[in-house]
């Protein structure tokens, strides 16, 4: 449990480095679909450590942010 709330600080770290860099840096161009697949997979981290504390209110709002992002890809 301890081990997914670090790796949640990492990867939310990550992710809020790569689309500070890709929104700012002109080299550095990401498709929409892998920075939409970045915050879904953030989203899903989230709403499962969310989950696993009780907080299923909240887990469930950042499941349906998945569902939205998977959305955004498909479209």
């Amino acid at each position: 449990m301890k081990a997914l709330k670090i790796f949640n600080v990492f990867y939310g770290a990550a992710a809020l480095i790569w689309l500070t860099v890709s929104l700012f840096y002109e080299g550095f161009n990401p498709s929409v679909k892998i920075n939409a697949v970045i915050i879904g997979g953030l989203f899903l981290l989230l709403g499962i450590d969310d989950w696993m504390d009780g907080r299923k209110k909240y887990a469930a709002y950042y499941f349906f942010l998945v569902v939205v992002s998977i959305i955004a890809v498909m479209v």
